[in-house]
C-alpha cells in the first residue's frame, strides 16, 4: 500500500475515532443534565433539545402515555430549537405498545405508519418523521421518541447507536421519576401523601428559621362527608375525592404549592414563601369554587362544600406536628361556625379574614 493511502486510512480511522469520542462526551453531558432534573418534564425537554442540536433536525417529539401516576398523555415537541404546542389526542394507544412490544429498538417511520390506525399516522405526520425508538423498561412501553431527518441525510449507524443509548439514558431517568412520584402520590387523587407532605413542611421550618422566609398551610375536609358516602355511595364520594383534588390543582402553582391528602375526605397545601393573606385567598378561592360547582355522577345531581382553615408560620412553632395542630384549629374553628367558610389561625388568634397583607 502506498505510503498516500495509509495516510488516508489513518486521517480516515482518526476521524471516526474523533468522532467517536464526540458522542461519548455528549452522551456524557446530556446524561449529567438528565440525571440532574428532578422531575420528568424537565428531562424530557433536555432531551429534545440535545438531539435538536446535536442532529440539526428539524423536529423532535418524546410521547409518554398516561399511566396510574401520569393521568394524562404527555409530549414534548422541538421545532428548530424551540419548544412548541400542537394538540394531540390518541383514542388507543395499545397499537403502539404492541408494535414496540414486537419492534424493540429504533424503527423507520415508514415501517411504524404501516401498522398504525390512520389516527395516530395523522397526527404525527406533521412532524416529518424519519426514525423512532421506543421508552421502556423490561416488561413496559412507557413512551417514545420521534426525529424528522438528521438535515436531510439518513442516519447512520453510529448516529443509530448514539440516540438509542440516548433513549435508554431517558428511559431509566423517567422510570426513575416515576418509581418516585408513584411512592410519594395519593394513587387515588393525584396528590401528595401525608409522609411527603410532612417531610416538605419539615424543609420549609428549617428555611424560615434560618431565612425566615415565611409559608402558610391550608387544610380542610369535606362538609358532612358521610353523609355524601350513605345517600350515593362509596364509589360516589371516591368520586367527590377527585373532583375536590381537580379544584384544589386549578387553584395553586402546580410546581411550587404541594397538595396533599392527609387521609379520608382531609386535604392540605402547603405554600412556601406565601403569606397568611395570600394563602387565604387561595383558600377562599377553593371554598367558593367547590360551593358553586354542581356535579354529575350517573345522571345524579351532587353539591357539597368544604370548610378550610389556615395558618402562616411563627416563631413559636417548631415542628411539623405544631403547625398541623394550628391548622386544625382554624379548620374546625369553621366547621363548628356553620361549615363552608375559611378560617385564619395566626399566633393563637382567629379570624374570619386573613390576618395581614
Amino acid at each position: 500500500m502506498e505510503s498516500s493511502e495509509y495516510q488516508a486510512d489513518f486521517n480516515q480511522n482518526t476521524e471516526k475515532l474523533n468522532q467517536k469520542l464526540e458522542d461519548y462526551k455528549s452522551l456524557l453531558e446530556i446524561g449529567l443534565i438528565i440525571s440532574s432534573e428532578n422531575d420528568i418534564n424537565s428531562i424530557a425537554k433536555e432531551i429534545c433539545y440535545g438531539l435538536v442540536t446535536k442532529y440539526q433536525t428539524e423536529y423532535v417529539l418524546i410521547l409518554l402515555f398516561q399511566d396510574e401516576i401520569q393521568k394524562e398523555m404527555k409530549y414534548f415537541i422541538f421545532e428548530n430549537f424551540q419548544e412548541i404546542k400542537k394538540n394531540l389526542s390518541f383514542t388507543e394507544i395499545t397499537p403502539i405498545k404492541s408494535f414496540f412490544h414486537s419492534h424493540p429498538n429504533q424503527v423507520d417511520f415508514s415501517t411504524f405508519s404501516f401498522l398504525m390506525p390512520t389516527e395516530i399516522i395523522n397526527q404525527l405526520i406533521q412532524f416529518k418523521p424519519e426514525i423512532l425508538f421506543p421508552l421502556k423498561t423490561t416488561d413496559n412501553i412507557f413512551g417514545f421518541m420521534m426525529l424528522s431527518s438528521n438535515q436531510g441525510k439518513q442516519y447512520s449507524q453510529d448516529d443509530i447507536e448514539f440516540i438509542s443509548s440516548i433513549a435508554s439514558f431517558a428511559s431509566v431517568a423517567i422510570q426513575n421519576k416515576k418509581n418516585y412520584l408513584k411512592a410519594i402520590t395519593d394513587l387515588k387523587t393525584g396528590l401528595y401523601i401525608y409522609t411527603y407532605f410532612m417531610q416538605r413542611m419539615n424543609e420549609e421550618i428549617e428555611v424560615f428559621k434560618r431565612y425566615n422566609d415565611v409559608f402558610s398551610v391550608i387544610m380542610m375536609d369535606i362538609d358532612s362527608f358521610k353523609d355524601v358516602n350513605d345517600n350515593f355511595g362509596h364509589m360516589i364520594g371516591d368520586l367527590v375525592l377527585l373532583e375536590l383534588a381537580k379544584i384544589i390543582k386549578n387553584c395553586i402553582r402546580l410546581n411550587i404549592d404541594i397538595p396533599a391528602r392527609f387521609g379520608g375526605d382531609e386535604f392540605a397545601v402547603l405554600f412556601p414563601r406565601t403569606s397568611n393573606y395570600i394563602a387565604f385567598q387561595i383558600a377562599e378561592r377553593i371554598r367558593s369554587k367547590v360551593a358553586q360547582s354542581t356535579f354529575f355522577f350517573d345522571g345524579k345531581e351532587l353539591k357539597f362544600t368544604v370548610s378550610i382553615g389556615v395558618s402562616t408560620i411563627y416563631s413559636e412553632i417548631n415542628t411539623p406536628e405544631e403547625f398541623i395542630n394550628a391548622c386544625d384549629k382554624a379548620l374546625y374553628y369553621s366547621k363548628n361556625s356553620g361549615k363552608n367558610r375559611v378560617t385564619s389561625f395566626y399566633k393563637n388568634k382567629f379570624g374570619k379574614y386573613p390576618i395581614s397583607k
